[in-house]
Order: structure tokens, then sequence, then C-alpha cells
């Protein structure tokens, strides 16, 4: 089961075919906010040092989703978002996924070779 901090691989909502990778944020019941260009989680604002201190902003959502703050993740969903926050349509966009579209969790780093490494 995925949890807060894995990278995993799913499907992407809009483009059929085409897989997506994010961090998983948050799992069903628990609450995203966004305060101040901080992830909050339940109340406590997340350390995020992989987004090398972009904020994390509300976006412009997908055509026919709504997303509202804070936000609660339904049972059976993720909320996932991309390390590079200004440049990701990710859960603030197409909205939490739904956990029967994920196709992997990432291992390990090999570009650029010399992060080569497993995650952890």
């Amino acid at each position: 089961d995925p949890e807060p901090g894995d990278i995993v691989t799913f499907q992407d909502p809009e483009i059929p075919g085409r897989v997506l990778i994010k961090r998983c944020i948050a799992v069903g019941g628990q609450t995203v906010d966004l305060v101040d260009g901080r992830v909050v989680v339940d109340g406590v604002a997340l350390d995020e040092p992989y987004t090398r201190g972009l904020p994390s902003e509300p976006l412009k959502t997908a055509l026919g989703v709504e997303v509202s703050y804070p936000y609660t993740v339904p049972a059976g969903h993720l909320w996932v978002m991309g390390d590079n926050r200004t440049n990701s349509d990710d859960s603030r966009y197409f909205g939490a996924i739904d956990e029967d579209t994920l196709t992997g969790r990432a291992a390990l780093v090999y570009w650029p070779f010399s992060n080569f490494g497993l995650l952890d």
C-alpha cells in the first residue's frame, strides 16, 4: 500500500496510456491544505527539502475538476504532487487519483547518473 512520501507511477487521468510519476503526499482520510506556499497535512506543515524551496500554490484545475482547500482525500485515493512544484500538473490540477490507477513505485534514481542509487 502506498504511503505518504512514496514516489508512485500511475495512469494519467487526462491522457490514456500515459504514465506519470509523482510523490504521494496524503492517502484516503487525510486532509491537505496549502498555506503560505507550504503543504499542510492533517494540520502539520510538511518538511519537503526535495522541492528546493519552491512554493506549493493552488493551481487552476482541469475542466470538470473541483478542488478546494482544505481538501480531504477520499478513501481509496491518493493526493500526489510533483517535486517541481511550480511546473507540475498534479493533484492540485486533476484532483486525487484512484489507487486503482497505480502502476508502480519508484525504487531508484538512474538519471542524472551522478545521483544513481536506491530511493529511501
